[in-house]
């Protein structure tokens, strides 16, 4: 678990950094981090239950109470990163940033928006062949597959001059379960730092 863990993290470290993106979000999307999903009292509750958590190298999640966090800190491996990572029971929630620090040191453009983001070369390199971003319910921009047998849904993130993604992962034979947590609806909330 650990090993997929770390992995995944590589992978993601790997294309943010490559393509040192960052820039201030569109209006969809600052508008998704501010609000629940249009569909009543249910998805309001849901959001209401969940707890807030800042991580100052990276930003603000908000995840079920039983999430507790495993790691978090600043990366100087490559370009300098702030991670932290979440657990409950095989299902984890992992997100990354990168700072205006990380950009000056790449020396390439910051992206105008995250459709933009979602093209660059190293972003789309760190998904396995064939894997595209969608908007999801929540307006967020997300890539979902699988690798070495662990459901992934990826979500860009983009703040004042950061960016990054925070990704969640279970087996992928409790998907399903999974989905009835309302995962996309988590990461839909998190802010960047």
């Amino acid at each position: 678990m650990k090993k997929f863990l770390a992995e995944g993290c590589i992978l993601i470290t790997l294309a943010l950094a490559l393509t040192a993106c960052g820039g201030k979000e569109e209006a969809p999307a600052n508008a998704v981090q501010d609000s629940v999903k249009e569909g009543g009292d249910a998805d309001k509750a849901a959001a209401a239950e969940l707890k807030e958590i800042t991580v100052e190298e990276v930003g603000t999640f908000y995840l079920p109470e039983e999430f507790t966090l495993e790691e978090s800190g600043i990366s100087e491996e490559g370009l300098p990163k702030g991670y932290a990572s979440f657990v409950k029971d095989g299902m984890y929630v992992d997100g990354s940033r990168f700072g205006k620090d990380a950009y000056d040191a790449a020396g390439l453009p910051i992206p105008e928006s995250l459709e933009e983001y979602s093209q660059r070369d190293g972003v789309k390199n760190g998904l396995p062949d064939g894997t595209e971003f969608k908007t999801d319910s929540y307006g967020s921009l997300y890539a979902e597959y699988t690798v070495d047998g662990r459901y992934c849904y990826q979500v860009l993130k983009m703040g004042e001059e950061s960016c990054g993604a925070v990704i969640f992962t279970c087996d992928e034979k409790e998907k399903e379960e999974a989905e009835k947590l309302d995962f996309a609806l988590w990461l839909s909330k998190m802010q960047l730092k």
